[in-house]
């Protein structure tokens, strides 16, 4: 029954909020239980910042100005034997910031990898400022 109420009560503010031509601004919102609740929910903050249990699904392009902190579980794209999956680490925009890849070892040392115009790839202990920093990678042409 709680269920219930939560979600009405959600979509009676919702609808309230598109029936108005000036939106009643909102310190914060929880819906349903919250996202700390077992039966699932999210709460917003007057900050912008969301919080949800549960999955989310985005049906267009998830645009990040910051960081983006993921929990102790692997990223990955495409679904295996079905779709491809696309990383891409693009270059900056100053003459030489190629796209790289961060990996830390075991130890701790944190690498870059990344590849030159001429298709070299190469491995530096710092973010590369020059097609010649780090090392090449194995025997490559």
């Amino acid at each position: 029954m709680r269920e219930s109420i939560s979600w009405i009560g959600a979509a009676l503010v919702l609808a309230g909020l598109i029936a108005e031509p000036y939106p009643a601004h909102f310190e914060a919102l929880r819906v349903g239980g919250g996202h700390e609740d077992a039966t699932g929910g999210a709460d917003f903050d007057h900050q912008g910042n969301m919080a949800l249990s549960g999955d989310a699904w985005i049906g267009g392009d998830l645009t990040v100005d910051g960081a983006m902190n993921l929990p102790p579980q692997p990223v990955e794209a495409g679904e295996a034997g079905v779709t491809r999956g696309v990383v891409t680490a693009w270059r900056g925009g100053n003459e030489y910031e190629p796209g790289v890849l961060k990996l830390q070892s075991a130890e701790g040392p944190t690498w870059y990898l990344f590849v030159t115009e001429h298709g070299t790839v190469r491995v530096h202990n710092e973010l590369p400022t020059s097609p010649s920093d780090g090392e090449l990678v194995g025997t490559q042409y």
